[in-house]
This record gives structure tokens, C-alpha cells and sequence, in this order.
């Protein structure tokens, strides 16, 4: 497994939250891109989550590339990037998902988790 311990921070959610994602596979011959599947995602960071679903999803793959949506905050956060690891549990698959860098969609990210830490420290 890799980690990325040079990352600014990780924020672990106390509560999974829910997204959907789709796989979309290119070739030479033709782009493809899978309906959409469920996922639970249990940390993220401006680059990258950790989520957990049942499917089998190849990893590094630079052929194989996923795109996530989920709730955060206020905003629904789109992004696209790579597996560069998965873990068999017991209810399926944990991934690491690195995000192709998105500036606009990491501040994004920051500026939600942000507002969510000040309003648990506001409690």
C-alpha cells in the first residue's frame, strides 16, 4: 500500500459520506465509461479520498480512470483521478483515489472541511 505522507492534512470523517462513481476505460480503440456505482468514503484531502465498495477495481491503471461525485458541506464535489491502492475487507474493497490536480476543486475542498471543523468546535 502506498500512503501519502507528505499531504497537508487527511481529514477522517466520523460519518461515511455517500457518492456515486462510474469507471471510465480508454484505449487506443474507444473510450467506455460504466453506470453508476455506490461508494462510502471514509477520509479525504484536497488530493485524493479513501472509500470502500464492493466492486473489484483494478489499480494503477492508467487506462482505467474513475469519476466520483459526493456531498461535502455545502457543495457537490465532482473530480476525476486514479486507484493507487486497494485492500480486501470484509464487506469488499477499501481504495486510495488520487484526484487529477484540480486547483479550483481542491480549494473547494479545503474551504468545505474548513466550515465543517468550525462548526464541530462550535457545538
Amino acid at each position: 500500500m502506498k500512503y501519502k505522507r507528505d499531504e497537508s492534512f487527511r481529514f477522517s470523517l466520523i460519518k461515511p459520506i455517500e457518492g456515486t462513481f462510474s469507471i471510465k476505460i480508454s484505449n487506443t480503440q474507444k473510450e467506455t465509461e460504466t453506470k453508476l456505482g455506490k461508494l462510502l468514503i471514509d477520509n479525504i484531502s484536497p488530493s485524493g479520498l479513501k472509500f470502500s465498495c464492493p466492486l473489484n477495481i483494478p489499480e494503477d491503471n492508467p487506462d482505467v480512470v474513475l469519476h466520483i461525485k459526493f456531498p461535502l458541506g455545502d457543495i457537490q464535489v465532482e473530480t476525476y483521478g486514479t486507484i493507487v491502492w486497494k485492500k480486501k475487507d470484509h464487506s469488499g474493497y477499501l481504495y486510495g483515489f488520487e484526484s487529477t490536480p484540480n486547483p479550483e476543486v481542491e480549494n473547494q475542498i479545503i474551504t468545505e472541511l474548513k466550515k465543517i471543523v468550525k462548526k464541530s468546535h462550535n457545538k
